[in-house]
Parts: structure tokens; C-alpha cells; sequence
């Protein structure tokens, strides 16, 4: 089977004006909540056990919206490993979302000091979505416990 279509059997399309995710391996309290004030359909993708194996080198989960691609990751101290995650996502799909905006979102319980975070994954994605790690055009996002996001 091909990954486009390992991808869309992952795939649960939702309209609700409000739905939040959580850290699908329950080791986080980070969550990631979405509103939808005119309830248009979009689309979750269960990158991490799904899509691939269970293993730790996936992001937690997709937001397919319109010409839009999330990569959202719901982690608890290990920033680098989620960024990690984001990064090799981004790049197992790059051909299946080749054609698509790219967002990242890394939403972590326990914030690491900037000094330990790795700039040089933080550089490569930064690179694919085209923006900088907390910048103005809101491409790469990191935050502490909650990011709400309206689409």
C-alpha cells in the first residue's frame, strides 16, 4: 500500500466548531484545540500509529484543511524529540504534500531552556515550512501546554 493511501485510511474528517487532541501515548498534558466557528470539514491524520508504526519517529497527528498541511506533535520535556518527529514527518511526506502549505506546531508540557533546544532541526524545518521557530507568519510554532488555533 502507498503512503497516500496509508494516509487517508489514517484520516477521520471532523466539522465540529470546537474538538481538542490530546498526547495520543497519554505521557503529556500538552493539548491542541481546534475551533471552527463556520463548521467546515477538515481532516485529522493519525501520523504516529497509524500511518507508520508505533514507533517514536513520527508526529502525533496532521491537520488537512483546504491547501493546508499541520503537523501538530504533543509532547511532555523532550523538545528535541519532537522536533525530531515534525522533521521526519515533514519529510517522509513531502511527496504526498507536495502541493500544500506547510504548518508545524510543537506543543510540549515542560519547556526546555533555549540553549538545550536543537537549532539545526529547528533550521531544516523552518527551511520546508518556510518560517522561523515562533515567528510572525505563524508557520512554526512552539508552546507550552495549549495552542488553540482557528481555522
Amino acid at each position: 500500500m502507498n503512503l497516500a493511501k496509508k494516509i487517508k485510511d489514517c484520516s477521520t474528517t471532523y466539522n465540529d466548531v470546537r474538538k481538542t487532541f490530546i498526547d495520543p501515548k497519554g505521557k503529556s498534558n500538552s493539548n491542541y484545540k481546534v475551533e471552527n466557528k463556520a463548521s467546515r470539514d477538515y481532516n485529522i491524520i493519525r501520523f504516529d500509529d497509524c500511518g507508520y508504526g508505533s514507533d517514536d519517529t513520527k508526529c502525533d497527528y496532521g491537520l488537512e484543511i483546504d491547501n493546508k498541511i499541520k503537523f501538530i506533535e504533543l509532547k511532555g520535556s523532550d523538545n528535541n524529540q519532537g522536533l525530531r518527529q515534525l522533521y521526519n514527518t515533514l519529510e517522509l511526506t513531502k511527496g504526498v504534500y507536495s502541493q500544500k502549505e506547510k504548518f508545524v506546531r510543537l506543543i510540549v508540557s515542560k519547556a526546555e531552556a533555549p540553549r538545550n533546544i536543537d537549532q539545526i532541526t529547528i533550521t531544516k524545518i523552518a527551511k520546508i515550512v518556510n518560517g522561523s521557530l515562533n515567528g510572525k507568519n505563524k508557520k512554526f510554532i512552539k508552546v507550552n501546554n495549549t495552542y488553540s488555533e482557528i481555522i
